[in-house]
């Protein structure tokens, strides 16, 4: 017993039992499951007896125009309760309990393997063939559920059955979906390589790739910026192509194949009324029509010397004469 609510679908095929997607052709619509169409989306199991069912779903708009031309009908789909589902033993064995995913085969069902969306899980078991019947409808409850990558982990082990594939021939692991390292880091890399070769980073750290994109261009301790770049190649007379302004940046509009502007040098002309460039006729100022500015010299002052002042020399006194006395003269 189930509950199960009306759907519109261009599957002709398409049976109780059966597990259905969403048409991605058109909206509201269901098909069988299949696994080769790309962006597939699990939708649930076609009801064989539902008890409840909820009302037909209205079809309006566009979608009248492919009943009436495609021959649409509306199938009950179990929303939620037991219902018989077409499974095969392509995953194995299928025991009580075990969840229930598309297998390869449309619209049929299988064990499912971990981290695989499931429409339920097996109400009885499932665990040979009958009769040499490769199919056969088992009770399922149904509880749809889209899993992710997440589930495939399971306490301390980690089933990569679903998310990592292996290429025998090329020794290569092949992933199932897109890597996000959260800001954890790859180490002990060999190369990288794009796709169709279109970029590769080998071992010795050579990069090869068709364009690069960048605010600053370092070799070595040089550095060159965008402003400086450009100053060269005008300089050099080598043509360069401009981008487009990103959108939302502002200045003016730019062409691609820009041609640089050509610089000539003007002449200077000298006359009685100065000097002035002979082109645009502003004054130029040489370093002759420059004033000097001389600084104004101090007088130097000299103030005068008061000589020493010397103590009198004292006089020195005659010598006396020589006293002659009479017992010299006889």
């Amino acid at each position: 017993i189930d509950v199960a609510e009306q759907y519109p679908t261009l599957d002709s095929a398409a049976m109780p039992g059966d597990i259905v997607m969403l048409d991605p052709a058109h909206p509201v619509f269901v098909k069988r499951f299949d696994k080769s169409v790309s962006g597939s989306i699990l939708f649930g199991v076609v009801s064989t007896d539902p008890g409840v069912i909820l009302g037909g779903f209205k079809i309006a708009g566009d979608i009248k125009d492919d009943v009436a031309e495609n021959h649409a009908r509306q199938i009950p789909i179990a929303l939620v309760g037991r219902v018989p589902v077409t499974v095969s033993l392509e995953g194995g064995a299928i025991h009580v309990g075990d969840k229930i995913a598309p297998s390869s085969v449309v619209g049929v069902g299988k064990k499912a393997a971990p981290g695989e969306p499931t429409v339920g899980f097996a109400l009885e078991p499932y665990i040979a063939t009958v009769n040499n019947e490769t199919t056969m409808k088992l009770f399922v409850f149904v509880q749809t559920k889209l899993s992710s990558i997440g589930s495939a982990v399971s306490g301390e082990s980690v089933d990569l059955g679903n998310i990592w594939s292996v290429d025998p021939e090329n020794n290569t692991m092949l992933a199932n979906a897109s890597i996000n390292m959260q800001s954890f880091s790859i180490t002990e890399i060999g190369s990288l390589r794009g796709v169709a070769n279109n970029w590769s980073l080998d071992e010795n750290g050579v990069l090869k790739i068709p364009k690069v994109e960048t605010k600053k261009l370092c070799v070595g301790r040089v550095c060159i910026d965008e402003a400086g770049l450009r100053a060269l190649l005008i300089q050099s007379g080598t043509p360069f192509e401009e981008l487009p302004p990103e959108e939302g940046a502002t200045g003016g509009s730019t062409s691609a194949n820009s041609t640089p502007p050509t610089i000539e040098q003007s002449t200077v002309e000298v006359g009685t009324g100065g000097v002035a460039d002979s082109e645009s006729g502003v004054p130029v100022v040489t370093e002759s029509t420059v004033p000097t500015v001389t600084e104004p010299v101090t007088p130097l002052v000299l103030e005068p010397v008061t000589p020493p002042v010397s103590e009198p020399t004292p006089p020195v006194p005659d010598a006396p004469a020589p006293v002659i006395s009479a017992e010299s003269g006889a």
